[in-house]
């Protein structure tokens, strides 16, 4: 487990990347005003995304991929209006891409494979996404290939 963010207001990069950190992403993690990017990728967090997330403005960049995370990708994430990385890849998420995301401009890479979804991703989001990879089972005109 990753400890509380408490009194970490500057931080602005963590990566914690494969450390075998095991269960929830601490909800304290949305007192982070200042943090642009988040690498927690192949580790072993279960759970769903805290809503908290979304209270990251700064946030550029989200690896939150090869872990054990699992319900709907939160339609809050849109609100990152700086977000140009967010790969969710390899992890057990269901349900669709939220049409939302489609307001997220700064967009470069969108990674949604290797998860239960399933839908279409719009196109509206790729005409804002430069590279998107996903799952064969999701509907996708402008994906760069698919799992």
């Amino acid at each position: 487990m990753i400890p509380d963010f408490r009194g970490l207001p500057e931080l602005r990069e963590l990566h914690l990347r494969d450390n075998n950190f095991r269960g929830s992403i601490p909800t304290t993690i949305g007192l982070l005003s200042n943090l642009s990017w988040l690498s927690i990728q192949q580790n072993q967090f279960t759970g769903t995304l805290p809503s908290q997330l979304s209270f990251l403005t700064e946030m550029e960049g989200l690896e939150l991929n090869d872990n054990s995370l699992r319900g709907r990708l939160p339609v809050s994430l849109s609100e990152l209006s700086k977000l140009r990385i967010l790969d969710v890849s390899g992890n057990f998420f269901t349900g669709s891409v939220p049409p939302e995301y489609e307001h997220l401009s700064s967009l470069a890479a969108l990674s949604v494979s290797r998860n239960s979804l399933d839908g279409t991703i719009s196109d509206a989001i790729c005409n804002e996404v430069v590279h998107v990879v996903a799952d064969c089972t999701l509907q996708c005109s402008c994906c760069k290939g698919c799992w």
